[in-house]
């Protein structure tokens, strides 16, 4: 394994995520760049990434960026979903990816307030780091909370959001 390691990369690598995710998140499509010293194709380094890596990731696609290219400063949005089930019987089979709630939450005015949070703000308030120097004003582009079968699903997109800005809103 190691030897096998050795021949498709030939030294340590950085990888360069375009965020982090928090406990209990799970990215569905994370971007991430790497300078490889290969001659592999991107297949190949795929499968290969995916022979190696713990069951919990895959990695879907490989591609050649250009050498400027950088995964957290060039992503032109994010999109973070919260799932929530509000049936009667509790969810067995998705219980790591949905929060359950207990009773029935009335959408319209959950919907009307999501409204106000659209657009450029000033989100200081919804930053978990209270001492943050850099700006506090981003943009949310869409805020969608859309309910179906015993399923609640609550859809943020924006071009960058701030440390733990989403779970706060």
């Amino acid at each position: 394994q190691m030897t096998e390691r050795i021949k498709i990369i030939r030294k340590k690598t950085e990888v360069i995520g375009a965020g982090r995710t928090d406990a209990g998140v799970h990215a569905a499509g994370m971007t991430a760049n790497a300078f490889l010293d290969t001659e592999r194709s991107c297949e190949e380094i795929r499968d290969y990434m995916n022979r190696y890596l713990p069951e919990d990731i895959a990695v879907k696609e490989v591609r050649e960026a250009s050498p400027r290219f950088h995964a957290r400063y060039n992503a032109i949005g994010k999109t973070y979903r919260y799932t929530c089930h509000e049936g009667a019987v509790k969810s067995v089979f998705d219980r790591k990816y949905c929060t359950r709630l207990e009773e029935k939450p009335d959408l319209q005015p959950m919907r009307q307030a999501a409204e106000l949070l659209v657009g450029r703000h000033d989100f200081r308030n919804f930053c978990v780091n209270p001492r943050m120097k850099k700006s506090t004003v981003r943009q949310v582009d869409r805020i969608r909370i859309e309910r179906e079968g015993d399923y609640l699903t609550f859809t943020v997109h924006g071009a960058g959001f701030l440390q733990g800005m989403v779970r706060i809103m």
